[in-house]
């Protein structure tokens, strides 16, 4: 399954579909070859809605990153780029966002656009660690997901336990 990414007339993402796969030919009903490559699915998409039309990989394998709404398109780099996040921050060369100061390597923090600084979000509890891959703070254990059930943290005893609301 592929998806596609419509753009607008200032190549902003304004929706992202399931498309048939790049590889797939397919005959129209006058007897022409549709499909077989990416490209020839973009063209198909685009002039059935009149709009341009893109594809994107949730891999990130197509296109630097995977477009969502909102998202730009840059035709000479042939990239979608994320969403401006603060008026601040800059495009580098990668085409990521970066803010006019770079984050401290150690810590959560977040970006404060007024003082244009990070500000450390403090360790809610002593047992809890970063995850690097999202900027936050984890729980040695997985809170459990169990439909209609609340569950808090227990330093005490290093575990979920679960809220009593009777």
């Amino acid at each position: 399954m592929a998806h596609y990414a419509f753009l607008d007339e200032n190549n902003i993402v304004t929706e992202v579909i399931k498309g048939v796969d790049e590889s797939v030919i397919q005959i129209d009903l006058d007897g022409t070859q549709v499909g077989g490559s990416s490209e020839a699915w973009e063209t198909f998409y685009g002039n059935f809605r009149g709009q341009t039309c893109k594809r994107t990989s949730y891999n990130h394998s197509i296109r630097k990153q995977y477009a969502g709404i909102g998202y730009s398109y840059a035709p000479v780099a042939d990239v979608f780029i994320k969403p401006q996040p603060f008026a601040s921050w800059s495009l580098d060369e990668n085409f990521d966002w970066q803010a006019p100061i770079s984050m401290p390597e150690t810590g959560v923090w977040i970006w404060e656009e007024e003082s244009l600084s990070w500000t450390a979000v403090p360790k809610p509890f002593n047992s809890w660690v970063i995850d690097s891959s999202n900027n936050s703070w984890q729980a040695p254990t997985p809170r459990p997901i169990v439909e209609g059930k609340l569950y808090y943290w227990s330093e005490d005893s290093l575990t979920w336990a679960e809220i009593n609301l009777e």
